[in-house]
């Protein structure tokens, strides 16, 4: 059993880690972490979630941008500010993994779980970002974790799946694509369940608080744009993009003058919604009509989501092409560049192995759970954008899947089968 004085110094550790490296770094927001801070400011002033033209964004969840706003409205609107909350969201992610590796695996796996999402550069580098996945991740964290205890619990198990669904529609409020993993928790909690009747009440308590918690954005929309939107109208558009004729996969707006021209931004957030709908419409007819073509797609995707973990810092460096116009030196970059990318694949390998005691896990219930999370970003991916941001989602999985692969290396396959069939530990 992991005390409570382990997760607490697992807390500051990674903490402190981050705290290093935000005082370190420019703090200027990039990418779509300008937004953010720039609606942040706009719901601080009192004047709603709104764009730079006045009109009410719909491109964006509104999770990240509401919660700036109410640390710009308490303590002013530094950029630093977006950079400590990260921080302290990524690292009490560290401290959430290893309570729920801990009631999966038992205590070896989900502490060193929690050590290597600790260190794990790539998320330390996001944190100087004003992006909202360490934001995400914790959320998802705990709404896994939450689960897991719901469903061992004796006494006030209503109480802890709805304590569960509210982390999990806080995160849908973040990024939407934590509704694409409810079918893996409801599975899971099917392959677990007492009896027909606990299931169906417990798995609906979990999925309607989910639910309810996107209710007042979902109201929003239909007030503004009379349209059901339960999610941003942006997925028609990052579909497109990584779906037309000459596409890469990835991010290539930027070089893409007739895209551009596509895409303006307009006055009217009618035409977003219009955008959006176009894009879904455009890109299911290229893959309709270009199957070969499609799958060449597909494959750069993969590549460029899997292929290096160095988003964060190049998000610090500034993503401009010139190396003048950075906001560090090219050399610190290329060092930070190749530390992310080195324990990314060195952390795959180590998952890849840690896969292969799956079937030692009891009952097979933590594959259940884990693999519900990780497959459903996997096949939302070959659909949608790849790049390295796509991948952070699945970092925690990953972590746990290392850890196991550790233990694995460390004392073979009988130690951690062993390890793995460890009873967990009890709420």
């Amino acid at each position: 059993m992991i005390g409570r004085n382990t997760t607490l110094a697992l807390f500051a550790a990674a903490l402190v880690l981050r705290l290093v490296f935000v005082a370190w770094a420019p703090g200027e927001p990039a990418a779509d972490g300008h937004f953010y801070h720039v609606y942040g400011e706009h719901i601080a002033r009192g004047w709603g979630y709104i764009d730079v033209d006045g009109s009410p964004v719909v491109r964006w969840m509104p999770g990240w941008p509401m919660l700036l706003g109410g640390l710009y409205a308490l303590f002013g609107s530094g950029t630093h500010l977006a950079l400590f909350a990260n921080a302290c969201f990524d690292a009490a992610t560290a401290a959430l993994l290893c309570a729920l590796g801990s009631r999966l695996f038992g205590s070896r796996i989900g502490l060193t779980a929690g050590i290597l999402y600790a260190a794990w550069p790539g998320m330390i580098f996001l944190c100087g970002s004003h992006m909202s996945e360490p934001l995400f991740n914790m959320l998802l964290v705990a709404a896994l974790l939450l689960t897991v205890v719901a469903n061992r619990s004796e006494v006030r198990r209503i109480a802890r799946f709805a304590a569960a669904g509210l982390c999990l529609g806080a995160a849908a409020l973040v990024k939407a694509e934590p509704l694409i993993t409810t079918p893996g928790i409801a599975f899971y909690l099917w392959r677990t369940r007492r009896g027909g009747a606990d299931f169906t009440r417990t798995t609906a308590v979990l999925l309607l608080v989910a639910a309810a918690a996107l209710v007042p954005w979902t109201l929003r929309n239909y007030v503004l744009f009379d349209r059901f939107l339960p999610t941003a109208a942006s997925g028609g558009i990052g579909v497109y993009l990584a779906n037309h004729p000459g596409a890469t996969g990835g991010q290539d707006f930027l070089a893409n003058r007739a895209l551009q021209r596509r895409f303006k931004r307009e006055n009217a957030a009618w035409t977003a919604i219009a955008r959006n709908d176009a894009g879904w419409r455009d890109a299911w007819a290229f893959v309709r009509e270009n199957p070969g073509e499609e799958l060449g797609i597909v494959a750069n995707k993969l590549r460029l989501t899997y292929g290096g973990d160095a988003r964060g810092a190049k998000l610090v460096r500034g993503l401009d092409p010139d190396p003048e116009n950075w906001h560090i030196a090219p050399l610190t970059w290329q060092r930070l560049e190749r530390t992310a990318d080195a324990y990314w694949f060195a952390m795959l390998a180590l998952a890849a192995l840690g896969l292969t005691t799956a079937r030692s896990w009891q009952r097979g219930t933590p594959a259940l759970l884990l693999l519900g999370v990780l497959l459903p970003w996997l096949c939302l991916h070959i659909v949608l954008l790849g790049g390295p941001r796509y991948h952070v989602p699945q970092i925690p999985v990953l972590a746990l899947l290392a850890a196991c692969g550790i233990l694995r290396l460390r004392g073979g396959r009988a130690t951690a089968q062993a390890a793995a069939r460890e009873p967990p530990d009890p709420e």
